[in-house]
């Protein structure tokens, strides 16, 4: 799926933060882990999204009847 493989893209500054941290001991800031946070659930949710959506569809057909 090509969404799926365009929102990997938005990785790079995530790789970048942890290399920098990793190899080369940079101090990363709370917002800057809160950054990287985001950035990985909002990814984890476009890739799911399709999954999420039928468990949402399926929860409301089962509340509604």
């Amino acid at each position: 799926n090509l969404t799926s493989l365009c929102s990997l893209t938005f990785l790079t500054p995530v790789f970048a933060l942890l290399f920098g941290n990793l190899v080369l001991s940079e101090v990363l800031s709370a917002l800057q882990w809160t950054g990287v946070c985001v950035t990985l659930l909002s990814v984890y949710l476009v890739n799911q999204r399709e999954q999420i959506a039928t468990r949402i569809k399926a929860r409301l057909a089962n509340n509604s009847g």
